[in-house]
């Protein structure tokens, strides 16, 4: 589980070229396959933090969180059952299921 912060002019991993992105995909050894559970396609990172949703790369098991630090704490509903294993429809917002 990772925790950032998404800018107005942030794109999603599937996207990013930039060092950050990079090292993040090589580090925790996930291919750039990043998408929103239960989308096909790459979502927007700020409209993701808006939503409280998430970034998945589903076959690494690597999540992102765009909404900051201290919102993620609105999230725990889905990032621990996540934590502890849950597939990756616990990171599914309420209002969405």
């Amino acid at each position: 589980m990772v925790l950032d912060r998404a800018k107005a002019k942030t794109d999603p991993m599937e996207f990013r070229e930039d060092f950050w992105a990079h090292e993040l995909r090589e580090s925790l050894n996930a291919a750039s396959c990043f998408f929103e559970p239960g989308h096909s396609s790459p979502s927007c990172p700020l409209e993701l933090a808006h939503t409280r949703a998430f970034e998945v790369s589903m076959p690494h098991k690597v999540a992102i969180w765009h909404g900051g630090f201290d919102a993620s704490a609105e999230r725990l509903d889905g990032v621990v059952p996540w934590l502890r294993g849950g597939t990756e429809d616990v990171l599914i917002p309420s209002s969405q299921v």
